[in-house]
């Protein structure tokens, strides 16, 4: 919801001059906003690279660190209570997508709607692409 009506709610926010609190929409508890907002507002960031869902992380890690297959890995990220039952939003990506929408306003200045950005999820991640990317050097994987 935020994500999609981001303006919106900062116009209301400046109409109204009240604070509009959504840390936790992007990252949990982590502040990355706030860090963005505070410490990075004067500098020139030039990329932002950030792990912003644990089940993909999880997932990516299990593929890449034990060679699991995407299939195995989710159902493991599913039994460990790491991925809900229907992962859908995780792992085609949405969620992600929406914390980028956020992140994109505090590290830039763009406000784009989730519909204005391009993404992919990890739902057509192989175990050959994790095993190329280390053959690679990839120190993630991803």
């Amino acid at each position: 919801m935020i994500a999609e009506h981001l303006q919106e709610l900062l116009d209301l926010q400046q109409k109204t001059g009240r604070s509009f609190l959504y840390e936790s929409s992007a990252c949990a508890s982590i502040p990355a906003i706030r860090n963005l907002e505070e410490y990075y507002d004067n500098d020139l960031l030039h990329s932002i690279r950030a792990i912003v869902n644990g089940s993909t992380n999880f997932i990516l890690t299990k593929m890449f660190d034990e060679n699991l297959g995407f299939k195995e890995a989710l159902l493991l990220a599913q039994q460990l209570g790491f991925a809900e039952s229907n992962p859908t939003l995780d792992v085609e990506g949405f969620d992600a997508l929406n914390k980028w929408a956020i992140f994109l306003c505090h590290a830039y200045g763009i406000v784009a709607t989730p519909d204005q950005i391009l993404f992919t999820g990890i739902q057509n991640i192989h175990k050959s692409d994790a095993a190329v990317a280390k053959a690679r050097g990839s120190k993630y994987g991803w």
